[in-house]
């Protein structure tokens, strides 16, 4: 038996109690995709020492999610709303 054939009988037999969950898969996507970005002009955090800090030895941040945080969050979120259908 193959692999292909092992894997398409065990998803035949799955069934879902609540499969309208399925349409929450692409809100993620659909949130970044549609929402604007923020337009805060004021720091996110109020650091009073700042000028404190040896600015030499901080490394900048990372503006974008690096590609394994995204491909985890999605695997996160696929396994939530599977969840959620209760199969």
């Amino acid at each position: 038996m193959t692999l292909l054939a092992t894997v398409t009988g065990w998803l035949a037999g799955l069934s879902f109690h609540r499969p309208w969950c399925l349409v929450f898969l692409p809100l993620p996507w659909l949130v970044y995709r549609f929402m604007p970005g923020s337009r805060r002009t004021e720091p996110a955090l109020f650091m009073p020492f700042y000028s404190q800090l040896p600015l030499d030895k901080i490394t900048p941040g990372i503006s974008a999610m690096s590609s394994w945080r995204v491909w985890l969050s999605a695997l996160i979120w696929l396994l939530l709303v599977t969840a959620a259908t209760t199969p």
